[in-house]
């Protein structure tokens, strides 16, 4: 075993040791052999230097990994990827390296039989035979206002998150008290120390005490863990028969982690969480439609279907309205932070209101839908808008670490966020 800076460091080397980086994230865990990817995963998080096993044991280890996947399947996977990607131009830098990794991913998961794209029956579940037919009906009127107010059961924020809100805006309380209001919910407190535990803070040593994890975490990143955590317990049992309820959550929970992955790649982004939570709830629109609107949301995601037409698109075709307005109005009526709302309503529209927050959610969702990650309903990847990631002013370099990271932290997160 020797340590070596990591301009020493070459592809083939097998970590002795996990790479975390600065703040003691885990990079890549023991046991990993170094590629191209790696190293730049390594010098992009700050990770100086690596501990690496000697030449011998390098030797003794199998390879593994890419190149033992047989031409076939990586043809079978780019197929069935370049079928997804149909409406795009592989020529963008941004579509050509997504398109690189989603293959890869594709092919590794045929390859291990793991694969689990969405087979695109399971959207219209009962009410298929019915929206199927739909074509040129006319389009109702029907506005967000009326939508919450008529149709809808407007459910309240559970009364610990207004508590805490309103305690971590008085400066005046200390974190210890603020600790003991969140641990009157034993719920609500297991799940922040979860959190806080888990690969999604990559800690390096356990947090065992609401007071501590706040003094790690501050009160700004509890309120929107706290605000994400909240929504998704009004909305996690929302009974429809257009969508399976996990698919649609760890898509949220994936959103979420690239959200909060690309903003830590931008310069002054001092809250990164907020756009885990933007990411995490830019959809909860669709779900309070199909609760509200069923028949009408199965014909929005049949249009989708035949037409291959975005569903938000498709959405304003068929009722006048789309999920991303009607989302942005229930997080107006519950009275979440502004920036919040904005998130939610212009993830499709990421250059409307020259504002960056859209745009990083714009971005994350595209990811998400370009890898085929869980379901929200729609299962058209639309043409992507350069100029969000233009906006952005990241390089493509980045994305590979954005989707290892995603990888790395899903599964925890979602456990946590949603339950098993």
């Amino acid at each position: 075993m020797k340590r070596l800076a990591m301009h020493d460091v070459t592809p083939g080397m097998v970590l002795e040791a996990p790479v975390r980086d600065q703040k003691g994230r885990l990079l890549i865990p023991a046991g990993e052999r170094m590629t191209e990817k790696y190293i730049r995963i390594c010098k992009i998080w700050g990770a100086s230097e690596i501990w690496v096993q000697s030449s011998r044991d390098i030797d003794s280890e199998p390879s593994g990994g890419e190149e033992d996947i047989p031409a076939p399947v990586w043809g079978e996977a780019e197929r069935r990827v370049g079928e997804h990607f149909a409406a795009n131009d592989l020529h963008d830098p941004f579509v050509h390296e997504l398109f690189r990794i989603a293959t890869r991913k594709k092919a590794k998961g045929i390859h291990s039989r793991q694969d689990s794209s969405i087979p695109s029956s399971t959207s219209l579940s009962s009410q298929s035979t019915a929206a199927v037919r739909y074509t040129h009906s006319t389009r109702r009127s029907i506005t967000v206002q009326s939508l919450i107010s008529n149709r809808m059961r407007l459910p309240s924020l559970p009364d610990i998150y207004h508590k805490t809100i309103q305690s971590i805006y008085n400066v005046d309380i200390p974190i210890a008290e603020i600790a003991q209001i969140i641990s009157k919910d034993t719920t609500l407190s297991a799940k922040v120390l979860q959190l806080v535990n888990s690969s999604f803070y990559g800690l390096l040593n356990p947090v065992e005490t609401l007071t501590h994890a706040l003094a790690l975490i501050g009160t700004n990143q509890l309120m929107t863990i706290l605000t994400g955590v909240s929504v998704v317990s009004v909305f996690k049992n929302v009974s429809t028969s257009l969508l399976h309820m996990r698919q649609f959550w760890e898509h949220s929970v994936a959103c979420g982690i690239v959200c909060r992955q690309l903003a830590s790649y931008m310069n002054g982004v001092v809250n990164s969480e907020r756009y885990f939570v933007g990411g995490l709830l830019h959809d909860i629109g669709r779900l309070a439609m199909m609760q509200a609107i069923a028949d009408d949301m199965a014909r929005s995601m049949a249009r989708s279907k035949v037409y291959r037409l975005p569903l938000y698109q498709a959405e304003k075709e068929v009722l006048g309205i789309d999920h991303a307005q009607t989302g942005a109005h229930l997080a107006h009526v519950w009275n979440l932070p502004a920036p919040l709302e904005r998130m939610i309503h212009f993830h499709h529209q990421p250059d409307g209101k020259k504002n960056i927050d859209p745009a990083v959610v714009y971005v994350a969702d595209f990811i998400v839908t370009a890898l085929q990650i869980g379901f929200s309903g729609n299962e058209v990847l639309p043409i992507f808008d350069n100029s969000a990631w233009n906006f952005l002013e990241l390089n493509t370099s980045i994305i590979d670490s954005v989707v290892y990271q995603l990888d790395n932290q899903l599964n925890d997160t979602f456990a946590l966020i949603y339950g098993t």
